[in-house]
């Protein structure tokens, strides 16, 4: 069974490519055929797909399947119809790109998944510096062809443009991309193109947004000589995207998860919850709004935002970060059983010995708590094979100065130790 099913399966969601009443229809967007052919234009015809993917996420009568999950459809093997049946969803959109000197083709389609057949199609054709208005007029014809009853044609043509200089949105495409990758080099080179945008244009508030991820990153993983004026450039990376455009829902959210690093619980929230608010099919911003609400204690309103997060994108590169921390939040809610079944869909689907130890470490605790010592020994054994230097006065020496909830600290390192977690 694909992950994507397997994650359907474990929020036991039904195939939902028959729509029931009262239901909002569900909508995937395929990556975008990229007709001139070379690798290097790919990033442009991806900046495409995934902003049309976000200006359909806005629409709260739709259910949009998140781009991360999307574009791990990458390899060519599944046909739009077969993608969008691995998903369960009731519509797909596919098209092209073509760039030809200072034109740009775009061509979309839209098609009802269980009928088999398309229900709308149309090409356009535009200067680059108008290649904006060709994604309002698929979000409008799609969003206008499924919901022509509510949706209404303002909400597409009131979001403001991202910017007017080509140049500029070409350098944040780049430096979008680059964030993607959870690397030193890589998150450096965001905030490079990130500035470089900002240099072409002041007032580009998705720039100044990236570079707030970026900078957050960095601190965050402590891959800066001077993390107190990366955290502070951060912040005020964020708070001025905000000031050039409120409607920035990836803006909310990286002041927002900048507050949690702080221990600002009513800002990092209320933030994060703006965010959701502003773009709620975005589940990289659930996932973090969920990461949020644990880290500060609030477990039984995690829960259904980490729920969420895997119900919008099965697919995603993060997903094991999603299944760790919803297997967190069932922990510190008693629900060890159900905790312990996460576990073991976090070991299917790591990538990297840091989640295979996580892994362990998820199923240890639980399986202490539900008093099976020798099998959580088992699991913290497999965790020193990957991590031999791994103890408790390591993790504590982690934990040291986070702003993490210090109960959730205690009860978690407690039970590690109860699991044979060495001192």
């Amino acid at each position: 069974m694909s992950v994507a099913l397997v994650a359907f399966a474990i929020l036991g969601f039904r195939d939902p490519t028959t729509l029931q009443e009262g239901e909002k229809p569900s909508l995937a967007v395929v990556r975008f055929d990229n007709l001139n052919g070379e690798s290097a234009g790919q990033y442009f015809v991806d900046g495409l797909t995934d902003n049309l993917i976000a200006q359909l996420s806005r629409n709260r009568e739709l259910f949009v399947v998140s781009s991360a999950t999307m574009f791990s459809f990458s390899d060519g093997q599944s046909t739009p119809i077969e993608i969008a049946r691995e998903l369960g969803v009731n519509y797909v959109v596919r098209g092209s790109v073509r760039r030809e000197g200072d034109l740009v083709r775009i061509s979309g389609e839209l098609i009802d998944v269980a009928a088999s057949e398309t229900i709308w199609a149309e090409a356009f054709e535009r200067q680059m510096t108008g290649i904006f208005s060709v994604q309002d007029d698929i979000s409008q014809a799609i969003a206008g062809r499924l919901l022509p009853e509510i949706y209404q044609s303002d909400v597409v043509r009131s979001q403001d443009k991202p910017t007017q200089d080509i140049g500029a949105w070409d350098l944040y495409l780049r430096g979008r991309a680059r964030q993607a990758v959870f690397s030193k080099e890589a998150q450096e080179e965001a905030v490079q193109f990130a500035q470089d945008a900002i240099q072409a244009d002041q007032n580009f508030a998705a720039a100044h947004s990236l570079l707030a991820r970026a900078l957050g990153t960095i601190f965050f993983f402590q891959w800066s000589d001077d993390p107190q004026d990366t955290l502070v450039s951060a912040t005020q990376s964020a708070r001025r995207a905000i000031e050039l455009d409120d409607q920035d829902a990836q803006a909310h959210a990286a002041l927002g998860y900048i507050y949690r690093f702080t221990g600002e619980v009513d800002p990092a929230i209320a933030n994060l919850e703006r965010a959701v608010a502003l773009n709620p099919n975005d589940a990289r911003i659930r996932l973090e709004l969920a990461h949020t609400f644990d880290w500060f204690r609030m477990q039984e309103r995690a829960l259904p935002e980490i729920e969420m997060a895997i119900k919008l994108s099965p697919r995603d590169p993060l997903l094991q970060n999603m299944l760790f921390y919803k297997g967190h939040i069932l922990f510190h809610l008693g629900r060890h059983n159900e905790a312990l079944e996460v576990a073991h869909q976090l070991g299917a689907v790591a990538t990297s010995n840091t989640w295979r130890l996580f892994h362990h470490l998820l199923s240890a605790a639980n399986l202490n708590e539900l008093g099976r010592g020798e099998d959580a020994q088992k699991a913290v054994n497999a965790a020193l094979e990957i991590n031999p230097n791994l103890s408790i006065s390591a993790m504590q020496r982690q934990f040291a100065g986070s702003k993490n909830h210090p109960e959730n600290r205690r009860i978690w390192l407690s039970s590690l130790k109860q699991a044979g977690v060495p001192d």
